[in-house]
């Protein structure tokens, strides 16, 4: 038990031993080096107590109080010593380090620090002079909890006008937004550098100017984060903004803007806007951006030949970049969604234009139609695009050094395939299986094209293919349109088309003598008309069509060697070169059966050739001024009645009785 109560006594020793003690009745062991109380009083007679934690001793005062010669009060434990001496310090608004000393010569290390706290104003700030920002200033004010505007919408002559804001560098936070006003007369916004955060910043807006008398710097280094920031101004050079990582809103509209820093944004809420008549700035460069949540519109700054966006992953918008005639390449290599269209336009030097990442988008447009480009196109990488959820346009005069046309992954064009002047040799869409409408103009170099992928093509125009010679496609497509530009055609270039379910058009075919249409075995309209100068047009294989409308006034000779069956109307219009007209498999036209001339001009045309016609719904021949002979549709008329025969301006003109009465041509 002894030896239990000697080990307490001597562990209260020990404990006592590391802490200042008050009562004498205790021993004094010399060890104590504390530092036990600590205040400032500012000049001012304000008490400012220090906060003493392990080492660290913390006073808490406002940024716009100086403690410099503030009076120290200070206490130590028993017999304890200090340096340097508080009394002797003067400068309180930087760390000090002081060291206590015990009796024993033990010491303990103590580090001063002034932590500030913000001055807050009251409401909106509004600076009209240049007495009022000094005003400001001398307040101490560092944040601004409603708007900071500066100057006033009207310049008035003689006014006194805010020249100087380096007074203002004591701002660090504005919480709604800054303004900058016509009567502004500065050449930068020197003093507002410390801020760091604001609702908004204002140069204009969007639906008028800030006109002030000069132009000026925005350099605002320390800013992170923006709502909006609006420059609508010819007068702002330059656009510093190197700290910020978030912005709500963008638009820049300014004329004479010659540079811009964004180097550390990384994400745009909303809308990101630089649209303005600027010939000066030559770069655009936003390197670490990851995100836009609106639209992206880049135009008329007709002056930038440099683009970066290296990083973009994600526009939850549009994309429109139009009327930059100097930009050399548009390259976003990160990006892979585009949630709205993408349309470029006016972008006369431009050498390439890659996504290699973009999987899907809305609308393509790409408009390269100039047909005097400052260079030549090049290259185009859309390599991982597998869907447009709506046309595809791309009109290409200018691609007239880029040799191939490869979209490796496009599975699926929802609207138009649009591809308009294309210079190369080769295509290839291997995985294109949904596209319904197709349309390829000028592709006057390319020999080869397949499209059997797309299961479901419901309208395929080509214009102006010069060398294309073989098409391959699946059996059956929806509408055709062969459209030769006024040029001469190679042969017809599909191999294995078997049918058309909808319409065939051949248009302005300017010197084919002779084109023969082979392996169509059925189509459900052809609607030839005029503009294509055949003398001798076939269509070899052909058995059955829906309707038919001939209207080609140069034509020798119509060839159906195999037609059987006209389901509806069969219309030969325009009759003018044409001598005989022998369909020697046709058995039925459901319709009207329509042949005829021209009054105002002489026919040719003698001769009808139909000797197994058992069937027409009607019969309407007129102004063949040559024919006289109607024996051909003997076999036809027992099922007529007087409206469905008509024949009239021929040599002969028999009427449905005459008819049925063995009348086929005139009697001597």
């Amino acid at each position: 038990m002894k030896s239990i109560k000697l080990y307490l006594l001597m562990l209260l020793g020990t404990l006592l031993a590391f802490s200042c003690s008050d009562d004498d009745n205790l021993p004094f062991d010399g060890s104590d080096n504390s530092i036990t109380s600590f205040s400032l009083t500012a000049l001012d007679g304000v008490r400012y107590s220090g906060e003493i934690t392990g080492d660290k001793i913390v006073v808490t005062a406002p940024l716009n109080v100086s403690l410099s010669g503030a009076k120290v009060n200070f206490s130590l434990c028993e017999q304890a010593s200090i340096s340097p001496a508080p009394e002797e310090v003067t400068d309180w608004d930087t760390e000090q380090t002081f060291v206590v000393t015990a009796y024993n010569q033990e010491t303990k290390k103590y580090t001063y620090n002034v932590m500030r706290t913000d001055v807050p104003s009251e409401g909106e700030v509004r600076l009209v002079t240049q007495a009022d920002v000094d005003a400001l200033a001398a307040s101490g004010v560092t944040i601004i909890e409603g708007d900071l505007i500066i100057g006033e919408n009207s310049l008035k002559e003689g006014a006194d006008t805010i020249k100087d804001l380096s007074a203002l560098s004591g701002l660090i936070e504005v919480k709604q937004n800054i303004i900058v006003n016509n009567s502004f007369g500065g050449t930068s916004l020197k003093g507002l550098e410390n801020i760091r955060s604001a609702a908004g910043i204002y140069f204009g807006n969007t639906s008028s100017s800030l006109n002030c008398p000069n132009e000026f710097d925005v350099e605002l280094s320390a800013l992170k984060n923006l709502g909006q920031l609006v420059v609508n101004s010819a007068k702002v050079k330059s656009l510093h903004l190197p700290s910020l990582r978030e912005i709500g809103w963008l638009y820049l509209c300014a004329a004479k803007l010659a540079n811009v820093n964004f180097s550390s944004l990384e994400n745009c809420v909303t809308n990101f806007t630089m649209n303005a008549t600027n010939t000066v700035l030559e770069s655009m460069a936003f390197p670490v951006l990851e995100s836009v949540g609106g639209v992206v519109t880049l135009q008329d700054y007709k002056g930038v030949k440099e683009l970066s966006f290296p990083k973009l992953k994600m526009i939850n918008g549009t994309l429109t970049v139009s009327s930059l005639s100097a930009l050399r390449a548009l390259e976003f290599p990160e990006l892979k969604n585009v949630v709205g269209n993408i349309s470029v336009s006016g972008v006369e030097a431009l050498t390439s234009f890659g996504m290699p990442k973009l999987e899907q988008v809305r609308e393509l447009k790409i408009n390269m139609n100039f047909w005097s480009p400052q260079v030549a196109f090049q290259s185009l990488d859309l390599q991982s695009l597998k869907s447009v959820e709506g046309n595809f346009t791309f009109d290409g005069n200018a691609l007239n050094e880029m040799s191939t046309l490869e979209l490796p992954a496009l599975e699926r064009v929802a609207g138009k395939f649009l591809w308009q002047y294309f210079h190369g040799e080769k295509v290839s869409i291997p995985n294109l299986s949904d596209c319904a409408n197709m349309d390829l103009f000028y592709f006057d170099k390319v020999k080869e094209l397949d499209i059997t992928s797309v299961e479901n093509l419901q309208n395929l125009h080509l214009l102006g293919y010069n060398e294309l010679i073989n098409i391959k496609t699946r059996s059956s497509i929806g509408n055709l349109t062969l459209n030769a530009g006024n040029k001469e055609m190679p042969p017809f270039p599909f191999k294995n088309l078997q049918e058309i379910t909808g319409t065939f058009q051949l248009n302005n075919f300017n010197s084919n003598s002779t084109y023969v249409i082979s392996g169509i075995k059925k189509i459900n309209n052809i609607s030839s008309m005029g503009g294509s100068q055949f003398q001798d047009l076939s269509y070899s294989d052909l058995e059955e069509v829906g309707t038919a409308t001939f209207q080609m006034y140069q034509l020798n000779y119509l060839r159906l060697p195999k037609l059987k069956t006209v389901r509806e109307n069969f219309t030969f219009g325009s009759i003018k070169e044409l001598k005989i007209l022998e369909l020697p498999a046709l058995e039925k036209v459901g319709g009207k059966f329509t042949l005829s001339g021209m009054s105002w001009m002489p026919s040719d045309f003698s001769q009808m050739v139909f000797p197994v016609l058992a069937e027409v719904g009607s019969v309407a021949i007129s102004d063949l001024k040559d024919l006289s002979d109607f024996s051909a549709l003997k076999n036809v008329v027992g099922t007529l009645d007087a409206s469905q025969w008509k024949v009239s301006g021929c040599a002969y003109n028999p009427t449905l009785d005459d008819m049925k009465a063995g009348k086929y041509i005139p009697e001597n």
